[in-house]
């Protein structure tokens, strides 16, 4: 999230574990901070991640590769890359899936 005021309320927020990461307050890399979260979970969990193209790489083999999560249970979108705009990415995007 770019800011804290971008946060939105999801329903069902009681049943599930939401971690918001805010770009100004999370220095980290975006990977590291996925790995100490995806650590203490189960292999089976459903993981939903929306990420800039490239981090969203780097998580999903992490997870995969490192952790071993069950690649079904893995629900990942790339929603923009750094230094391209929207029309241009999603076109890329369908040529190229992340």
């Amino acid at each position: 999230m770019p800011t804290r005021s971008d946060i939105i309320a999801m329903d069902g927020e009681e049943q599930l574990q939401i971690s918001w990461r805010i770009e100004d307050e999370t220095p980290e890399v975006m990977a590291a901070s996925v790995r100490d979260l995806a650590t203490n979970m189960s292999s089976n969990s459903q993981v939903f991640i929306g990420l800039e193209a490239s981090q969203l790489r780097e998580v999903k083999s992490m997870l995969l590769s490192e952790l071993a999560f069950n690649r079904l249970n893995i629900h990942a979108t790339g929603y923009w890359k750094k230094g391209m705009d929207a029309d241009r990415f999603n076109s890329d995007k369908k040529r190229n899936p992340l």
